[in-house]
């Protein structure tokens, strides 16, 4: 025989009557009149796509996807919903105003729209889910009781009003007692059990990680704490070691410190040739990788004004046959050049050019890079003293190509509390450049004459005066139009269009768009024009080559020899590989054309040079069908 329930036990039934029945019921009212229960299915399958999506977001789970999608012949029944999947879909599938406070909060008792109701539903749901000792005092049910059904009646209509009003009244008979109260007794043997392995599981963490400390000491004779530590520092050494550049010196004293337990490196300075170890790297990250080089530090050496490069003569050149493109790697001083930097470098530092000083002057000469000391930016004409005994030995070396990035470069005052004799060296990279490019407005396929903007300070009010405001508005009122959740690569295209032509317009009218004819477009040179098959992998492996010849013979070395011999085999090997499908391409567009267009088919094969074919007699020989097919894959 069940024991009789308390007032607040009572409050707990009906509430749970309230909300499993009636509340249920009303939400689904609404739902029936987004939804019409007889087009149910064939709504839900028009919306196939957004619930796929909610799904794999995981806001739509697993059992509410199989009633939403039933396995034939079933099909789906809004009875079968709950609140929870009625307020998602009404939520993400149509156009119903959601609450200010959104669904998981109480909205205020202002809000009546049918999705506030809903939103009061939800949160007393959760609320009853809640509760662990079933039990709800007076205050608190006579609250939610109007609150809930006031929302009901409005989703429901009056007659679900009056039905709640019933069940309010209604008396509780012996089998509703008798089920809430084996809820109940259930309820507080769930919680006992939640409690039990919550204590279990902390127990066999516990366990567990006791049992590891104790194998841990059992393995390892190093204290657990000393052992984090050592972690930490292999962590940071593998950081360090993945910029440490390994010499022949360095190489030397870990092999002897892994074959002796105490080693003792002792030298005086300069006893290892620096410029010597990095040669190699250097070659390596700038002719395998195509890396820019920039070097930074103090490097003991005097230089004074003397030259860190070497100007080869036209007329050398001239005898070698070098072509006009690979003149352009053989003198990198025209990058100098181009970009207004002094050839010629200053320097305040009077002292005599020492043994370190002729090396680094070899070693940029040898590897083509220049020093930044002296010829740019806040030490342009100055060539400061990097050393409180007003002596330069602190030099910035960088490939020429980076010269344009240097946005800033200054020899900073001395400072005692951040080095015993070096000053300060800043240089500042900008690193929205991109090397080897060209800014150029238009170029003209049929001649030589490339356009360039450049900047007239005498012509800044011109150029102001025809910077169209009309343009710019509809450019600004465009731009503030824009919505930023449907942003594609279209738009962002032409906003930058229309943002180029205001300016190229003004800067036309202002004298500012000069033309220029490159180098190799001289009179009387005549420019090559590449194959049909020489497409971009052909000019990046020449590109390589030409590099590695260069630098080859330059330094005349047996490791440069061999990139030099790698790179032109990569170079013939792309080359006949490009040929070999252009080759194809060409044959298999004489088939199709001889199927699909014999004018065309003709027309390009009138286009041959056959005459002297024609005339000669082997004209149906191999001899004489390979000359015909090398004369029309000359014509593509």
């Amino acid at each position: 025989m069940a024991s009789s329930l308390s007032q607040e036990e009572e409050n707990y039934v009906r509430i749970n009557l309230l909300m499993a029945g009636i509340s249920a019921r009303a939400a689904r009212a609404l739902f029936d009149r987004e939804f019409a229960p007889a087009c149910l299915d064939s709504s839900l399958k028009k919306e196939y796509d957004k619930l796929k999506d909610l799904q794999r977001k995981q806001v739509l789970k697993q059992s509410q996807w199989n009633l939403l999608f039933p396995r034939f012949p079933d099909v789906p029944d809004s009875k079968t919903f709950d609140v929870t999947l009625i307020i998602m879909l009404l939520r993400n599938l149509t156009d119903q105003t959601p609450p200010h406070s959104g669904y998981d909060k109480l909205p205020s008792a202002n809000e009546t729209t049918p999705t506030s109701d809903l939103a009061r539903i939800k949160y007393y749901r959760n609320f009853l889910s809640h509760l662990d000792d079933g039990k709800i005092d007076n205050t608190t049910f006579a609250t939610a009781w109007n609150t809930v059904t006031d929302a009901i009646g409005r989703l429901g209509g009056q007659q679900m009003k009056q039905e709640c009003d019933d069940l309010k009244v209604k008396t509780l008979d012996q089998n509703y007692k008798d089920i809430i109260h084996n809820m109940k007794l259930t309820n507080d043997e769930l919680i006992q059990l939640k409690q039990s392995m919550g204590r279990l599981e902390k127990s066999n963490e516990d366990m567990t990680v006791e049992m590891n400390k104790l194998k841990t000491a059992q393995e390892d004779t190093v204290p657990w704490n000393i052992r984090v530590r050592i972690n930490e520092n292999l962590v940071e050494w593998k950081e360090n070691d993945r910029k440490f550049i390994k010499v022949r010196a360095s190489n030397q004293v870990l092999k002897c410190i892994k074959e002796n337990s105490c080693v003792t490196v002792v030298a005086s300075s300069g006893v290892v040739d620096i410029f010597d170890e990095i040669l190699e790297k250097i070659i390596d990250i700038t002719v395998n990788k195509n890396y820019q080089v920039c070097l930074l530090g103090d490097f003991n050496a005097h230089t004074g004004t003397h030259d860190d490069f070497i100007i080869v003569n036209d007329t050398i050149l001239d005898s070698l046959l070098i072509d006009e493109n690979s003149r352009k790697y053989m003198n990198s001083i025209n990058a100098l050049y181009e970009l207004g930097i002094p050839i010629k470098r200053s320097s305040k530092d009077i002292s005599n050019i020492n043994n370190y000083g002729h090396k680094l002057l070899e070693f940029c000469k040898n590897l083509d890079l220049y020093i930044v000391n002296g010829r740019i930016s806040n030490d342009q004409l100055v060539g400061a003293v990097t050393t409180s005994k007003n002596t330069l030995i602190d030099y910035a070396i960088v490939s020429p190509m980076l010269f344009k990035c240097i946005s800033y470069f200054n020899i900073e005052n001395f400072d005692p509390i951040l080095s015993d004799i070096h000053c300060p060296v800043v240089i500042h990279f900008d690193t929205s450049v991109i090397l080897e490019s060209v800014d150029t407005l238009s170029h003209d396929d049929n001649s030589n004459v490339v356009y360039k903007s450049k900047w007239k300070n005498n012509n800044a009010n011109v150029f102001l005066e025809n910077l169209n405001d009309e343009n710019i508005h509809d450019l600004v009122e465009k731009l503030e139009n824009l919505d930023v959740n449907n942003i594609n690569v279209e738009t962002v295209n032409n906003v930058i269009l229309n943002c180029n032509s205001i300016i190229k317009n003004a800067a036309d009218k202002a004298d500012m768009i000069v033309e220029f004819k490159p180098k190799n477009s001289r009179p009387g040179v005549r420019s090559k024009k590449c194959k049909p098959y020489f497409n971009q992998d052909c000019y990046l492996k020449r590109k390589a080559y030409r590099k590695c010849k260069n630098l080859h013979w330059r330094l005349q070395r047996a490791e440069t020899k061999e990139n030099l011999i790698a790179s032109s085999r990569e170079y013939k090997r792309t080359l006949n590989k490009q040929f070999r499908e252009y080759q194809k391409s060409v044959i298999d567009k004489l088939k199709n054309l001889r199927k699909s267009d014999s004018k065309a088919y003709w027309s390009l094969l009138n286009k041959c040079d056959t005459k002297e074919l024609m005339n000669t007699s082997d004209l149906f020989t191999l001899t004489g069908i390979a000359k015909f097919c090398k004369s029309v894959i000359k014509t593509f």
